[in-house]
């Protein structure tokens, strides 16, 4: 389970993560899909503006430079611009936030600052870039229509526009639209919104599912219903199966030199582990890190009693398995009992190892 922090202003837990531990093979994130996989997510691009204008009575405004005015302007030539549409993903969106203009009313703004937000598709991801890196500055390399045109044709104007001339870009980053693995069996669409998927660069497979919908995000009626919440558990133990049959899948179309190694490097290794309690680890690490990667130590299973023969699975590669039991009542002293077994398979163990312990059965 990874839990992280800074979804909503930069995934910085997210890129934490991924500078200091190398991944796994999969991870399942879960955004509000409505239950739905999603095939693919648009991007995020995020844009610092900033307006210069000069302050002045606004009885006389032709002494001075409204920053306002020339965001209005920014404001036209962003919604004449026409993005590709994208097969996939859509149309591109942008949204303006953090608007400030702290001028009195009587007083022409000498400065605004805005974010504009954009969310991306695999066809304007790079032109979203590319617009605003040329549209600020004396040396702007776009133009736009004239903003006083008499006879009210769309003229190009020649030169850059005074709006232009007295803004400034700073790019704050941002995510590119991603594609996201999917599995048979399930409801699948995309999702315009982000997450903390695309920072995830150390999985190799990367599922965004989960229970609730985007439509009621961010309001004061944003909730997850507890049929939601059900299908969801449902759905995530379904692709833990077709992920762990496609895991064996893969062993069983491997070469047969190979499929004889794994085979019998996870049989030998759990025979010594029920004699001795030894992991021989760096005999099956082969097998592992190839079906989990790298990082895999050990795993549990709550809440429901796990088969015998996905326990053995897990031991025989030498990785740790904890049965729980009663963790939300009683810690995890009680819930882990079995981690000292030689080979624990046979329920959540024995308390009667912590001395400290003592059961009384009430019913």
């Amino acid at each position: 389970l990874l839990l992280l922090a800074g979804e909503e202003t930069g995934s910085f837990g997210a890129k934490a993560f991924r500078e200091q531990y190398p991944g796994a093979e999969w991870v399942i994130v879960g955004e509000p899909t409505d239950n739905h996989m999603a095939s693919a997510s648009k991007g995020t691009k995020s844009f610092e503006v900033t307006f210069e204008g000069k302050a002045f009575h606004s009885g006389y405004p032709q002494y001075g430079l409204s920053a306002v005015e020339m965001f209005n302007d920014f404001m036209n030539a962003l919604r004449s611009i026409v993005f590709p549409m994208d097969e996939i993903l859509g149309e591109t969106t942008w949204n303006v936030g953090k608007l400030v203009s702290d001028n009195p009313q009587n007083i022409l703004s000498d400065r605004l600052t805005c974010r504009v937000y954009f969310r991306t598709t695999f066809e304007s991801d790079e032109m979203v870039v590319n617009l605003m890196k040329n549209m600020a500055g004396t040396n702007a390399r776009l133009r736009f229509g004239k903003s006083k045109v008499q006879d009210g044709s769309d003229l190009v104007s020649r030169d850059v526009a005074m709006w232009q001339k007295c803004m400034t870009v700073r790019a704050m980053g941002g995510d590119q639209p991603t594609r996201f693995d999917t599995l048979p069996g399930f409801q699948v669409k995309p999702v315009s919104f982000g997450s903390d998927a695309p920072q995830l660069t150390n999985f190799r497979h990367k599922i965004l599912c989960g229970p609730g919908s985007i439509l009621v995000a961010h309001r004061n009626d944003e909730q997850i219903s507890f049929p939601e919440i059900e299908q969801a558990v449902e759905n995530y133990m379904r692709m833990y199966e077709v992920i762990m049959n496609k895991i064996k899948d893969g062993i069983s179309k491997k070469p047969a030199p190979i499929r004889w190694y794994a085979n019998f490097a996870m049989s030998f290794c759990g025979f010594v582990r029920k004699i001795t309690g030894i992991k021989l680890r760096f005999l099956t690490k082969p097998v592992f890190k190839a079906a989990f990667g790298k990082n895999m130590r050990i795993c549990g299973c709550g809440a429901a009693p796990c088969s015998k023969d996905l326990v053995e699975f897990y031991l025989n590669l030498g990785i740790d398995f904890v049965d729980v039991y009663g963790s939300t009542e009683t810690g995890f002293p009680i819930a882990a009992a079995n981690c000292n077994e030689k080979y624990p398979h046979n329920g959540c163990g024995n308390v009667k190892q912590f001395p400290e312990i003592s059961i009384i059965i009430a019913n």
